[in-house]
Order: structure tokens, then C-alpha cells, then sequence
């Protein structure tokens, strides 16, 4: 596959979070552990997030699918569980859980499901995870970007300060009203092109 890089990166206006459409996701168990321990975390998120956030999910296409990686597949014992929210606007938001020898398969399900349902409650179009990675691209993008986040995070924070202190550009964090820990951050890039330092 050959590619051609673009020209310049386009402003991003992430404001419309959508209402959820699905969540699909994918339990996974290597080495030394058996296939039922990833079927086992599948089946437990499905569980929890229709116990525990039953107002997220009702009506809400859920699939979630348990994996084996062994033999020459897997390159270490382990498991861990990824859950991928999908707006009607396009937002994707995750969750994720480790395994490890301390965990049952509730405690890592548990730990996805809570971390996904706490990014979609704020209704932001970010995760915590994704909101510091749009930072840089928003300060090298031609226009004016902006991103509805949840609280944000200090990677978030410093990704800014180094942006603004490197590449001159400002950031403003506004509130959004009657939501707290819900955040619109704009940015006007620097319209970044190839070959300009």
C-alpha cells in the first residue's frame, strides 16, 4: 500500500458527542492461560455493564468476544479486556482492563466497564486517554480546533503548556455550562506544512 502524506492537517471540531450506538470489545487470554479466563472476562463485562449501567446500554448493540492467543501466537502468559464505545456522531471512546495473578476475571472486566462508562457519562467526544494525543495535531492544524473532553487529565495539561511555550500557539479551556467536568478546548493552529520549521 502506498500513501501520499497530506499537504496540512485540517482544523477538528469534536463537539457533538452523539448518543451511544454500540460497544464492541474484545477479552483476550495468552500462554499459559486457558481460553475460558478470555470467554470469562467477555461474559462478565456483558454482565456488568448491563447490572451496573444499565441506562448506558439499554438498546445499545453490545458484542464482546473472548480469544486465545497460544503456542507461537502469544509471547508472554496474560490477559486483558478492551471495550470500544461508538456514538451516532462517530465519537470512540475505550475501556480497559489487565489481567494479572491477583485479578479474577470480575476485577479486570470491572475495570473496563467502570473506565468506559465513566468517559461516556460526561458526554464528552474524547476519552482521557485520547484527549492529551489530540493536542499536538490541533496546535499544527490550519484553523481553529475544538474537542468536548471530560476533567482534564495532567498529560492534557503539560501537552498544552509544551504546544504553547514550543509552537506559540494559545489554548482555552472553557467549561461547558451546568457540566462541571465537561471541557471544550479550542486551539487556532499554526497551519504546520511540510518543509516549514
Amino acid at each position: 500500500m502506498v500513501t501520499s502524506p497530506i499537504a496540512q492537517l485540517k482544523a477538528l471540531d469534536l463537539q457533538d458527542p452523539g448518543h451511544l450506538i454500540s460497544i464492541r470489545g474484545q477479552a483476550v487470554s495468552a500462554g499459559a492461560l486457558p481460553e475460558r479466563t478470555a470467554n470469562g472476562i467477555a461474559t462478565e463485562c456483558q454482565r456488568l455493564l448491563r447490572i451496573r449501567h444499565t441506562d448506558l446500554v439499554e438498546d445499545v448493540s453490545v458484542d464482546i468476544t473472548g480469544v486465545h492467543l497460544a503456542g507461537d501466537k502469544a509471547r508472554a502468559t496474560g490477559s486483558y479486556v478492551m471495550l470500544v464505545a461508538e456514538t451516532s456522531t462517530g465519537c470512540l471512546m475505550a475501556g480497559t482492563g489487565l489481567g494479572a495473578k491477583t485479578k479474577n476475571n470480575r476485577a479486570v472486566a470491572a475495570e473496563a466497564v467502570d473506565m468506559l462508562a465513566r468517559n461516556l457519562r460526561y458526554g464528552a467526544c474524547v476519552d482521557e486517554y485520547l484527549q492529551d494525543q489530540l493536542i499536538v495535531l490541533m496546535a499544527m492544524a490550519k484553523g481553529c480546533s475544538r474537542v468536548r473532553t471530560g476533567p482534564l487529565t495532567l498529560h492534557t495539561q503539560t501537552a498544552m503548556g509544551l504546544c504553547q511555550q514550543m509552537l506559540g500557539v494559545k489554548f482555552v479551556v472553557d467549561a461547558v455550562e451546568g457540566q462541571p467536568d465537561v471541557h471544550v478546548i479550542s486551539c487556532e493552529g499554526i497551519a504546520l506544512t511540510p518543509g516549514r520549521s
